[in-house]
């Protein structure tokens, strides 16, 4: 994302609050945001922190939807050498319901307009 050198592609609300997070993570640290992430799932939460705490043991950038992949293919693996450990079928449930919860979307800002004032009940999308 390069804001100074006139990127030609649009720069995505998602971005942008990236990049506000890294400036200023106080202010765009919260899952609890209008336009990007609303209320994620306390799983969601937990991986991106294990994402964050990952990437400080590595010393390299690590995404929580790259996180979530590594263990779902940790995961199925597992199940693939013992089939009999059933409880391991649950886990990569859960764990494909998370990535499919924080996997990256396209967002354009007409539909973050129209979603968020749907869920905050200004009312039916023909009524703004």
């Amino acid at each position: 994302m390069v804001f100074a050198h006139g990127n030609p592609e649009a720069i995505t609300y998602k971005q942008a609050f990236a990049l506000g997070h890294q400036v200023a993570p106080e202010l765009y640290s919260t899952v609890d945001r209008i336009l990007d992430n609303p209320r994620e799932s306390v799983a969601a939460q937990e991986v991106r922190q294990l994402a964050v705490a990952q990437s400080a043991v590595e010393g390299r950038q690590i995404t929580a939807f790259d996180y979530i992949e590594k263990e779902i293919a940790k995961v199925r693996m597992q199940i693939d050498a013992d089939p009999d450990l059933t409880l391991l079928e649950g886990i990569l449930r859960r764990h494909e319901t998370v990535r499919q919860e924080i996997k990256p979307r396209e967002a354009t800002e007409t539909k973050l307009i129209f979603g968020d004032a749907i869920r905050s009940g200004l009312g039916r999308v023909d009524e703004i």
